[in-house]
């Protein structure tokens, strides 16, 4: 059904916001000759075994990421935060930073309330931050679109990898501020 529907849209390029998706739809691209508007499938691949936290801090060690925070069920020193940066990169290899939204609230995964920039991270920290996640884009080395999430300890700002979805940009709090529009950036690259 989709097939057809490429077919009859006279679809040039096909974008789904979901990285599971497009690694199931890359191969429908391929046939059909079109482009598939997201992270490198190899990306896709390498990225999917992060649920486990050991995998995420060997990727966040490798990329020069501060040691992680303690595990959730240990006490820490005031209230930690999770937040979100858009990795944008090219295939000449530079990237893009964005400013950092604070995911106030979420649902089942998916961020509904976001401030950004986080209006309790100090300067320092944010720069520290954006410089952390260009070296993880950097590292994973595929252009396009990476969300990249950090849980920050608000009292000390030590901050530590807590995931990374290739091809999403859906964060219209980053947008808003910045005034650029991911999804068209994405599609440029």
């Amino acid at each position: 059904a989709l097939c057809d529907a490429l077919i009859r849209a006279r679809a040039d390029a096909v974008w789904c916001g979901r990285a599971d998706a497009n690694a199931a739809l890359a191969p429908l691209c391929e046939q059909l000759g079109l482009a598939l508007l997201s992270a490198d499938p190899r990306l896709i691949g390498e990225l999917a075994g992060l649920a486990d936290r050991s995998a995420l801090a060997a990727l966040a060690r490798g990329a020069g990421w501060p040691d992680a925070l303690p595990p959730p069920d240990e006490p820490r020193r005031g209230s930690s935060r999770r937040v979100a940066i858009i990795a944008v990169a090219d295939r000449a290899g530079r990237v893009w930073t964005s400013p950092i939204a604070s995911l106030a609230l979420s649902s089942a995964g998916v961020p509904v309330l976001a401030e950004c920039p986080a209006p309790w991270l100090a300067d320092d920290d944010a720069r520290a931050l954006r410089d952390a996640a260009a070296r993880l884009a950097t590292r994973l080395g595929a252009p396009g679109t990476l969300a990249i999430e950090a849980e920050v300890v608000v009292a000390t700002g030590r901050f530590a990898l807590a995931g990374v979805c290739p091809g999403r940009c859906g964060h219209p709090a980053i947008e808003a501020v910045t005034g650029v529009d991911l999804i068209k950036l994405q599609v440029g690259l």
